[in-house]
């Protein structure tokens, strides 16, 4: 009788060691839930923010409101330049096959866009102009309407010339199109940068605000 009583004070004893070496376990699952719930909704934003598209400009939009020649704009640009050349002119044409190599460099980079301002006689000028040279470039007729309400956009005394804008038609450098069409990537590195800290700040401001 004693053995069996002292048999089943030893089961006894075992399940009550079992029971405080699992309560330990059970204790530890809501913390780690808990911390789970407290981060979620931070990378959630942090994610959301990652997917949101960028948004056009001031650039982008008035150049929705121009009849193009020929092409597609990149709405989504970060740099815009206006070139401004003609079939007619000798040194735009020298400079346009150059300018043009660029360009396809720019379409893969997809952070710079040029505009051609033609100066030719007509809209169908400006386009045959362009597409002679086997270019995508967006064209658009110097006297097309609501050109002159391009942000940044100032008619040149003389061409070729080219005007380089950020988004909003901030004018970046102005001049012969052969000298300063080659710092593209330098100015979209300078304006993406600028905006990357302008972002960041602002999310700095609203994570202090919460």
């Amino acid at each position: 009788m004693m053995m069996k009583t002292m048999k089943l004070l030893a089961l006894t004893l075992g399940l009550l060691v079992m029971g405080s070496q699992v309560l330990p376990a059970q204790d530890v699952a809501p913390a780690a839930d808990e911390q789970v719930e407290e981060t979620t909704p931070k990378k959630k934003k942090k994610a959301k923010k990652k997917k949101a598209k960028a948004k056009a400009g001031a650039v982008a939009k008035a150049l929705k409101k121009v009849k193009r020649a020929s092409g597609r704009v990149n709405q989504n640009a970060l740099v815009y330049i206006y070139l401004q050349s003609a079939s007619w002119c000798g040194p735009c044409k020298q400079a346009m096959p150059g300018i043009v190599e660029q360009y396809k460099e720019m379409r893969k980079d997809g952070r710079v866009e040029i505009v051609l301002i033609g100066h030719d006689d007509s809209p169908e000028a400006v386009k045959a102009y362009i597409e002679g040279y086997k270019c995508k470039m967006p064209a658009v007729w110097k006297d097309a309407k609501n050109v002159k309400k391009i942000p940044g956009f100032t008619e040149a005394n003389g061409i070729p010339d080219a005007i380089i804008v950020d988004a909003d038609g901030k004018v970046l450098r102005q001049g012969y199109p052969t000298m300063i069409i080659p710092a593209w990537k330098e100015l979209a590195d300078s304006v993406e940068a600028e905006k990357a800290a302008a972002e960041d700040a602002a999310e700095a401001a609203e994570d202090g605000e919460e």
